[in-house]
């Protein structure tokens, strides 16, 4: 139902405003919204990068979860 209402009141939009349907004007919203994308995944990159390493799990005390010796586990 969303999409219906958004491709609606687009098309009202639309012929409200035909100058908006122009070649240059779609290729500038195009790269508008292609950069707000853009900045919002890399703002996401950059906060996951600040819990990166950290556990989201309480330390335990228990030493039975570690690995004593240096090989690769499988």
């Amino acid at each position: 139902m969303l999409q219906v209402n958004f491709v609606a009141t687009s098309a009202v939009k639309a012929l409200e405003r035909p100058e908006l349907l122009s070649p240059n004007e779609l290729h500038a919203r195009f790269r508008d919204q292609l950069n707000k994308f853009k900045s919002s995944i890399e703002k996401t990159e950059f906060c996951s990068l600040g819990t990166k390493g950290k556990s989201v799990l309480p330390a335990t005390s228990s030493s039975s979860n570690l690995q004593t010796d240096n090989t690769k586990v499988a």
